[in-house]
């Protein structure tokens, strides 16, 4: 049996939710703009390229992170990534830093070769040796998680990691994006 007042009334219930749903991502799109950086371009009309400093409102610089803590995990994983010689050695103490379920091999061909790539632009100029680095900002998670926000000395942006309290006190990565 036809019933066009059925049809008509799921049209307007189905319009009616996606009118809400475009009103909820309009006003998550303004807290968001309002509480996080725009990007801007990084060439002027003429197109030479041109530095854009990176905003760093915290700006704590770690040079001899506590034992156990956050800011001694992320500095062996940047270590790790700058160092010389043994490339199998260096990338076992930076899985060592991982609490992951990605397989090593998938680490290995992805992550590890991003990570010796970009590590280098979050160490402090002239503390390089000491593996100085700069948190910008800290953002507390769920579940014993802090995602933090490396500075970068490059153009390239302040990158996140978001790092998991373990059973023993210590860090883990679970997430990072060189």
């Amino acid at each position: 049996m036809y019933r066009p007042h059925r049809q008509r009334a799921a049209m307007l219930f189905g319009s009616l939710a996606v009118v809400l749903a475009m009103a909820s991502c309009k006003s998550k799109t303004k807290d968001a703009a309002e509480t996080q950086p725009l990007e801007m371009a990084d060439t002027s009309s003429s197109g030479e390229r041109f530095a854009i400093e990176q905003p760093c409102p915290a700006a704590l610089e770690v040079l001899k992170p506590a034992a156990n803590s956050l800011e001694q995990t992320v500095q062996k994983v940047l270590a790790a990534a700058t160092a010389e010689g043994d490339d199998n050695a260096n990338f076992d103490k930076f899985y060592a830093e991982f609490k992951t379920t990605t397989p090593k091999s998938a680490l290995k061909s992805f992550l590890w070769k991003n990570a010796k790539k970009h590590a280098k632009k979050y160490l402090i100029p002239g503390k390089e040796k000491d593996v100085g680095f700069t948190i910008c900002r800290r953002v507390p998670g769920s579940g014993g998680k802090t995602k933090i926000f490396l500075r970068s000395y490059s153009e390239k942006q302040n990158t996140p990691m978001t790092l998991k309290q373990v059973e023993d006190g210590s860090y883990k990565v679970t997430s990072y994006s060189p």
